[in-house]
């Protein structure tokens, strides 16, 4: 079915060609005249053949260009992965491929609009390029190349224009190439220059830090663990303002994004997971904080700057003795564990053990003023810190002789996630094997009685 544009110009191509050639001189009116009688002009048959060339036309339909670029553009969104400049790079480089393509058949088209049968005329590039009687897939090949050279403005193609139109054909090719090319290689500069803007800053802020340490003549130690602190501050090498996107979305987003972020550090807290406001809330005040080895998070007997969770890492809890002038390990705490809250309670502020760092701190400290609007608004959370510290203090309190250091050990086992819920069900099992003992002992008294 014909679309009523297109009719009158389907209805001049199906007149069939007829090899019988009429005077040149001859205009179109007469060319009808002369088919009807049996035959065709040569100009005529070049005239009814140029027609075909509306028909290319229809097939670019085919292609669905314009779909493809909206997929495009949606897969750019979905896959986050992608930066968005190597998307913008696949298109240009498809559009290039497809402009190079159209260009070749155009020019190809034009060739075979002026051969008299099968034979091309002597004077086009066709068939001074020799590809006349070549497959086809080998005349589109060398087509695809001869306009892709002039696309990219390195030649004027396979072979120099021989005719008049060759040379215009040519010329707005190579204009047109010339200016996709312009563009491709801004395209390329910018995709060099903005493909990763976050690992750019994060190396501009490298070379900054390595100037003044230079500057500061550092010692090569202190070099190396302050290059250690922005890898862990900026892992994969990338540096970006985490607070300035947090504020730029919505409250339900920046709830959800804190909640995904902290969902290991909550696990630690088992308080938690029956008050979700609180967990919010928390999370809004945890601020992601990283140490290095050796570096002494919360120092014994000092004021303490908060409580802190670890995300990844290790630390050890050390006690220095005044009596032997030397610190003792107690524990070491991993992944999912907490500490500091003693340092809170206490109301000088001061810590009574220092926690150090082994290989490296990744997590979240909770300011002392955080602290202090938390427990006021959930006095559940206070209570639940207090029993810890409470447990703390029993337990030092009850330190005796050689026994010091095992008990230290089973408290600081106690406050970490996952011995906690061993020993948990250990004391549960003793207490049901003690409650079935005492059950059996008041059975058998009673018997005897």
């Amino acid at each position: 079915r014909s679309s009523r544009k297109g009719f009158t110009f389907e209805a001049l191509e199906c007149i069939p060609e007829l090899d019988t050639e009429v005077g040149s001189g001859e205009n179109l009116t007469s060319a009808i005249t002369g088919a009807a009688a049996g035959g065709l002009s040569s100009t005529a048959t070049q005239t009814f053949s140029f027609l075909k060339i509306f028909k290319v036309v229809k097939l670019l339909r085919l292609l669905r260009i314009a779909r493809l670029f909206r997929y495009l553009s949606r897969w750019e969104e979905q896959f986050i992965q992608f930066n968005s400049s190597t998307i913008r790079m696949a298109k240009l480089c498809v559009m290039m491929g497809i402009f190079s393509h159209w260009n070749g058949c155009i020019q190809f088209l034009i060739a075979a609009l002026s051969r008299q049968g099968r034979e091309y005329d002597a004077d086009t590039w066709v068939f001074r390029a020799g590809i006349a009687d070549m497959p086809a897939i080998e005349q589109w090949s060398w087509a695809f190349f001869h306009a892709a050279t002039q696309t990219l403005a390195i030649s004027v193609g396979i072979v120099s224009p021989g005719k008049t139109a060759e040379v215009w054909l040519y010329l707005v090719s190579i204009l047109l190439g010339a200016t996709m090319y312009a563009v491709f290689v801004a395209s390329v500069t910018a995709f060099f220059a903005d493909a990763d803007p976050s690992a750019r800053e994060y190396r501009a802020k490298l070379d900054m830090v390595n100037q003044y340490m230079k500057h500061t003549q550092l010692p090569s130690g202190l070099r190396s663990k302050l290059r250690t602190y922005y890898e862990l501050r900026y892992p994969g090498g990338r540096a970006f303002n985490e607070m300035s996107i947090i504020e730029e979305l919505s409250s339900p987003l920046t709830q959800d994004v804190r909640m995904h972020k902290c969902k290991e550090v909550l696990s630690a807290l088992n308080i938690v997971d029956n008050d979700r406001t609180l967990a919010h809330e928390l999370c809004g005040h945890l601020v992601r904080t990283v140490f290095v080895s050796d570096d002494y998070i919360i120092r014994q007997q000092e004021v303490s700057d908060g409580m802190y969770f670890i995300s990844q890492g290790s630390v050890e809890v050390v006690i220095f003795s005044e009596e032997e002038h030397k610190e003792s390990v107690i524990t070491t705490l991993g992944a999912h564990s907490f500490f500091g809250e003693m340092a809170l309670l206490n109301p000088n502020g001061k810590a009574t053990a220092s926690v150090r760092v082994i290989t490296y701190f990744e997590g979240y400290m909770l300011s002392y003023a955080a602290y202090l609007k938390l427990v006021h608004d959930h006095p559940a959370f206070y209570s639940y810190l207090q029993a810890a510290a409470k447990l703390r203090l029993r337990m030092r309190d009850e330190l005796k002789g050689e026994s010091k250091e095992d008990d230290l050990t089973t408290l600081f086992a106690m406050l970490d996630p996952t011995k906690r819920k061993l020993i948990k069900l250990e004391r549960l099992a003793e207490a049901k094997e003690a409650k079935e003992a005492k059950e059996a002992k008041e059975a058998k008294e009673a018997k005897e009685a």
